[in-house]
Parts: structure tokens; C-alpha cells; sequence
């Protein structure tokens, strides 16, 4: 294939970036942008190559005043807005937390609460459908957090309740939450215990409609 300009390459990680609720490693986006065939005939992205193209990025966006920026959390990338927006952006959130939470979203916080730490693949796992939707709804009205990251294959991350997630239902501490049983009534659906599941059993996720 013919050699790519640096501008596409950046434009894949814009969209990456974009894309995801979760920060993404240089590592990571090499290897999704050598998959697509976007790296120069011939040559392979390495993760320093693809953190200088985000460095360079970030400066373009600077140069032209956008809105937007890259931070690096958790050992990867992850887009966000510039700290002027933040006044903006604070006055969306607090719109958000105010909504009810649906019952995919409840159901997630259910399996995060009893299951902490735990990592997004046991959370689709135990609800079979895909909660990446659900997690950044718990995440935006501050009521899951991203705790560090597993130790298990691909390092991923893993997401525990907050302080407000106490506030909000009114507990001390997690000791207080209910009996499983009776989240299960709520729910109208089987919680597992820890040992009931591991990392990779379970069925399949499909996509949850947002």
C-alpha cells in the first residue's frame, strides 16, 4: 500500500480517542493502527512513534484553539475538555447525575458493588450484553471510578463504587449494602458471588442498546 501522511495517522488516533470510554496505551493504538495498514509501507508503528503523533496532535490542537486535549491516565491516552470548558462541562455532568438511573445502569452499579474490583469483561459476562454504556453513565455522574488495573492478560482496568455511590444510597460503607437477594427481587436477576465467576466464563456480550 502506498505510504500514509502523518495527518492520517493522526486522524485514527483522533478517532480512537474519540471512540473509547477507556484510556488507550501507545501500545495499544500501534497495534490497531499496524491491523488497519496505517503505518508507512513496509515500516511498523512502535508506541513512542504513536506518542509523539499524540504530542504533535495535542499541538496542532492547541495552535488552532480547539476545545479539546489528550491526558494520560492510568497509563494511557484519553481525550478530554481544555480546563476553561470545565464550568460547561461541570453544568452538563451535574444534568446528567440528575436523571434517573436506567435499569441497565442499575444493574451494572449492582454488579460493581458487590463485585469490587472488578473489570468490565465480568461485568458483560454476568449481564451477557455490553456495559461500556452503562459503566461511562456510572462514571459520568460519579458513582464508579476506575481503581487501578488487573493483572490478568491485557492489564485491564478495573472499576470500584466512589464515595458518592455511599451518598447516593445513603450508606457508611459498603458493609451496609443489602443482601444480594434482595438487589436480586430489585433487579429481577441473578447477582453470582465471586466465586461463582471468573474472567472469561460466562456468555457472550452483545451490544446494549444505549
Amino acid at each position: 500500500m502506498s505510504e500514509k501522511a502523518p495527518g492520517s495517522i493522526q486522524e485514527a488516533i483522533e478517532v480512537m480517542l474519540f471512540s473509547t470510554t477507556e484510556p488507550l496505551s501507545a501500545y495499544q493504538m500501534a497495534g490497531l493502527l499496524n491491523e488497519a495498514g496505517l503505518a508507512p509501507e513496509g515500516e511498523q508503528l512502535t508506541p513512542g512513534r504513536v506518542e509523539k503523533q499524540v504530542e504533535k496532535m495535542v499541538g496542532d490542537w492547541e495552535a488552532k484553539g480547539r476545545p479539546i486535549t489528550v491526558l494520560k491516565i492510568a497509563g494511557g491516552f484519553q481525550m478530554a475538555t481544555r480546563p476553561d470548558w470545565s464550568e460547561l462541562v461541570a453544568k452538563l455532568q451535574e444534568d446528567r447525575r440528575n436523571q434517573r438511573l436506567s435499569r441497565a445502569a442499575l444493574e451494572t452499579l449492582a454488579i460493581v458493588a458487590y463485585q469490587q474490583p472488578v473489570i468490565r469483561p465480568d461485568v458483560d459476562a454476568i449481564r451477557g450484553v455490553n456495559s461500556e454504556s452503562a459503566l461511562k453513565t456510572l462514571m459520568e455522574r460519579g458513582l464508579v471510578t476506575i481503581s487501578g488495573r488487573d493483572e490478568g492478560p491485557g492489564r485491564p482496568l478495573l472499576y470500584k463504587t466512589t464515595e458518592r455511590f455511599l451518598k447516593y444510597f445513603g450508606l457508611d460503607s459498603v458493609d451496609e449494602l443489602p443482601d444480594p437477594g434482595e438487589i436480586e427481587r430489585m433487579l429481577g436477576a441473578h447477582l453470582p458471588g465471586p466465586a461463582e465467576h471468573t474472567a472469561g466464563e460466562g456468555p457472550p456480550a452483545t451490544p446494549e442498546s444505549p
